[in-house]
């Protein structure tokens, strides 16, 4: 038997033992006069009092079986972490998507019992991502390559020719090409700053 079940028996039994213990108090002065003066008033206050006679127990039963719901039934229940379902591969995609990780749980820093990959779908593709961290936190490593992986591996059997039998052939040859780009930027600034600095030793010398 579940809560609503417990609640919805007790509501109604509650209701009917207060509908005869403590009966709408017709002989009170006031509502003799009310009924005397304003019939509609006085019908819509009996009605409304034998109304609440129900209504109120549901309410306090609903806050009392939450209550120990969640202070004393789940308070000692241990969390297993879920297993995450099988991860999409980016060539067998209906749609052009981008999983970033792993949803945990929503509120807590716990894992959660029914994990999920984080998808973010096509349209929100189209306002940028951004990725913070410090310097060699793996920021290109982790997220740059393997997101633009998964964007060109999309439906990449359209454009790869058919001499290759890799199915992700063009995505990690353009990582590739992005990976060795951004070397020779790397190594060029290096070199520019070592030849200015090689200049400022010269010119102090002079």
């Amino acid at each position: 038997m579940n809560e609503s079940s417990i609640r919805g028996i007790s509501s109604p039994v509650t209701g009917m033992a207060l509908y005869f213990r403590t009966p709408f108090p017709e002989d009170n002065i006031f509502l003799r006069v009310m009924a005397i003066r304003s019939p509609p008033a006085f019908i819509f206050f009996k009605y409304s009092y034998a109304l609440f006679l129900y209504t109120t127990p549901y309410i306090a039963y609903s806050i009392l079986l939450s209550g120990i719901y969640i202070f004393a039934l789940k308070a000692g229940r241990k969390i297993r972490a879920g297993k995450l379902p099988l991860y999409p591969a980016p060539r067998k995609r209906a749609d052009l998507s981008l999983v970033a990780g792993e949803a945990h749980h929503p509120r807590k820093q716990r894992p959660s019992e029914t994990p999920r990959w984080l998808v973010i779908p096509e349209r929100g593709l189209f306002t940028g991502i951004a990725m913070v961290g410090a310097v060699g936190s793996g920021k290109t490593a982790n997220c740059m390559y393997p997101f633009a992986e998964q964007i060109l591996a999309y439906r990449d059997e359209d454009y790869r020719g058919a001499d290759k039998e890799d199915p992700i052939y063009y995505a990690r040859h353009t990582v590739m090409k992005a990976q060795a780009e951004q070397q020779r930027q790397s190594s060029g600034e290096q070199a520019g700053e070592d030849q200015r600095t090689t200049a400022k030793e010269i010119a102090l010398d002079h």
